[in-house]
């Protein structure tokens, strides 16, 4: 019963074919797993430790750093040039 109505979908096309196998399969879970390592390794289930510890994280890659040294910015001045050169091409 199975392979037969495969072969059937088969033969409207791909898209039929593809919307049967992906019914077939496991259920996708809906929603964000709150689960995460904490700063000091220990596992988060708690929702709010986990929105601290992602406001944290995003907050210290999106602030500037103070010690970001002459060679970083030099490279990143690089890249831009190099970007531009390209995208004039």
């Amino acid at each position: 019963m199975l392979i037969a109505g495969l072969e059937k979908c088969s033969e409207k096309g791909p898209v039929e074919f593809w919307k049967t196998i992906a019914k077939m399969g496991p259920k996708r879970k809906g929603g964000i797993p709150w689960e995460g390592i904490g700063e000091n390794g220990d596992v988060l289930m708690d929702k709010p430790d986990i929105i601290r510890v992602w406001r944290s994280k995003f907050e210290s890659l999106l602030t500037p750093q103070e010690n970001y040294s002459p060679e970083a910015i030099a490279f990143d001045e690089y890249i831009k040039s190099e970007n531009t050169v390209l995208l004039r091409n």
